[in-house]
């Protein structure tokens, strides 16, 4: 089984586009996890009615109030700790419109399956061979670029090139074992981070496929806020 987690703040437009682009790249079972982090534009009620009307199985988390892109990543992945198997696969990827479900495949033809080796984590990333990132700020293209660099130089040797990026496939046996999500602890963006943390940390092997981004795609205003990003990164 794929678990795609979805972690969403007043997305309602995006729903639509999402849901479909999922369902026609994914030829296996799969589920949507979609976290809604305190919405107020309707997004639970269109991922409910769009699930209905794709026929896709979605299961739907509210928190009553936006707590961050950490908290709702750590509610999904509570959810996945108590439900998925072992050898089932993780997608986290934005809710909006922006992560190309059609790199999927790639990404999990990485993992290692049974007696096939390969990664315990893919990261779809815009900074190796074949990947690209449009219509995105410079500025959050200098700090997205200065903040891998920085990280890359602490953590030599691993393959990570995309620190920051939110789209990646894991298993979820490599979650568990890297203490995913119960050692979790960042409540915002940094959590991307926090989580390939505890992956390194636990000995994971942690791989990459190219992404072709467009944030031009992106139907609702950004919730990153960079001067603060940068001091949560630093902290």
């Amino acid at each position: 089984m794929i678990y795609f987690l979805l972690a969403a703040y007043n997305e309602a437009e995006s729903i639509e586009p999402v849901f479909t682009s999922i369902k026609r790249a994914i030829s296996r079972d799969f589920i949507i996890l979609l976290v809604d982090d305190g919405s107020n534009d309707g997004t639970s009620g269109k991922a409910s009615s769009v699930a209905r009307h794709l026929n896709i199985s979605l299961e739907l988390i509210r928190h009553p109030r936006n707590l961050g892109l950490g908290a709702a990543l750590r509610t999904g992945f509570e959810w996945i700790d108590k439900n998925a198997s072992p050898d089932d696969i993780v997608v986290t990827m934005d809710c909006d419109d922006t992560h190309p479900p059609e790199t999927v495949s790639a990404m999990i033809n990485k993992l290692g399956t049974g007696s096939r080796p390969g990664c315990d984590a893919v990261i779809a990333s815009r900074f190796v061979e074949g990947g690209r990132c449009s219509g995105v700020s410079f500025l959050r293209s200098v700090i997205s670029r200065a903040g891998s660099f920085f990280m890359s130089a602490i953590f030599r040797g691993s393959a990570v090139s995309d620190w920051t990026s939110g789209f990646r496939v894991y298993k979820a046996a490599a979650l568990k074992k890297a203490g995913v999500p119960s050692l979790m602890r960042a409540k915002g963006f940094s959590a991307q981070l926090e989580i390939l943390f505890l992956l390194l940390g636990s000995g994971a092997l942690i791989g990459e496929s190219a992404l072709r981004m467009d944030y031009s795609l992106k139907k609702s205003p950004s919730k990153m806020r960079l001067i603060p990003l940068l001091f949560e990164y630093l902290h």
